[in-house]
């Protein structure tokens, strides 16, 4: 599995992984949007903290589009490792406001 990562993938900026993943608003407040393009699915998703620690995971999810509420954490900065159906994974920075 490659990992992929973009450290320019914050704010409205398109990023070379927007094709296939992108999370909406970044930043944000209350929830946050995971959706892929057409014919993929994330298998799963996990938030980490800056530190590393897991804040939240959810496997098995096949969904195109997963609406995260976002209202438990801490505002700062998380990373998102997103698996999708290919079994690349992606990792998406946002901020929490």
């Amino acid at each position: 599995n490659m990992a992929k990562y973009d450290k320019n993938s914050i704010g409205n900026s398109r990023d070379l992984n927007a094709g296939i993943v992108n999370v909406f608003p970044n930043p944000g407040s209350d929830e946050f949007t995971i959706q892929l393009k057409e014919n993929y699915f994330i298998n799963s998703l996990t938030l980490f903290s800056q530190q590393g620690v897991v804040v939240f995971e959810k496997n098995n999810c096949n969904d195109e589009l997963i609406h995260f509420n976002s209202k438990m954490i801490t505002p700062g900065i998380y990373i998102f490792r997103i698996q999708i159906s290919d079994g690349s994974i992606y990792f998406k920075k946002i901020i929490k406001l």
